[in-house]
């Protein structure tokens, strides 16, 4: 099984026949449970912020459960980039975050409903230790926020 993040880039889990999610994050619906949806999942299939050409990678969430799947979860995890996700370095990335990829979201948070968007949990990828265990899909065109 893959769990797909729900993401602005793949414009919901079944864009890709993945499996179904509740519309709205665990902070919406209010049921903790929904967190430990993709335990299961062999692939975990989402995006992230930025990427800077050193190859840094910076993710962010409002409550860390995409980012504790991408630390913790799946043995394999594959992310979609867009190439005006690809940043020339940290503080590039970090700009990108908070002046694009937040405001963004926040907005795309609000037509839903929602109160709204934070970046709460902000992790910095340097390098992964297990071989092969997450692969970065670059598009040569411009993908999500």
């Amino acid at each position: 099984m893959v769990y797909c993040a729900p993401t602005p880039l793949l414009n919901g889990p079944d864009a890709f026949g993945c499996a179904s999610r509740p519309e709205h994050s665990d902070r919406v619906a209010g049921n903790p449970g929904l967190g430990s949806f993709g335990q299961g999942s062999d692939v975990y299939l989402g995006s992230v912020q930025a990427v800077t050409r050193s190859g840094q990678v910076v993710g962010v969430d409002y409550s860390g459960s995409r980012q504790a799947f991408y630390l913790f979860g799946p043995a394999r995890g594959i992310w979609v980039v867009g190439v005006n996700e690809v940043v020339p370095d940290l503080d590039a990335a970090l700009a990108r975050l908070h002046g694009i990829a937040l405001p963004e979201e926040d907005a795309r948070m609000k037509a839903t409903g929602v109160p709204g968007s934070a970046a709460n949990k902000t992790v910095i990828y340097d390098a992964e230790p297990l071989p092969e265990r997450v692969t970065i899909v670059l598009v040569d065109q411009p993908l999500g926020f």
